[in-house]
């Protein structure tokens, strides 16, 4: 974990340093400049994302995707928090459909 730790660390530093105000048409947003790295750049959002999440947000609510070939996390928002997929509409189905397989096959043995 401290590992981790110092790997986002080392993301937000860099990122600071790279991070400038710009006017747009809309008003004022804040911007990441290409640095050394320019793929590093993907990263910055993600670190501050994490480093917000980590001091912000509710960490109870950063689960785990229920599938077990999957690691993602995610942040559960449902009312009663009981979601169990990164995504419904993936890992979710996969499941419902292995257990919908399994089901009928036990039907289609017992007969």
């Amino acid at each position: 974990m401290p590992a981790d730790l110092a790997v986002l660390d080392a993301y937000l530093k860099e990122g600071a340093t790279q991070r400038r105000l710009d006017r747009g048409r809309e008003g004022w947003t804040c911007k990441w400049e290409a640095g050394e790295e320019p793929l590093a750049q993907l990263l910055w959002p993600a670190a501050y994302a994490a480093a917000a999440l980590l001091t912000e947000g509710e960490l109870a609510r950063v689960k785990e995707c229920a599938n077990d070939e999957c690691t993602w996390l995610f942040v559960d928002m449902s009312k009663n928090r009981s979601r169990r997929w990164c995504d419904m509409k993936d890992c979710g189905n996969r499941a419902k459909a292995r257990r919908h397989y399994r089901r009928t096959k036990k039907r289609r043995e017992a007969t």
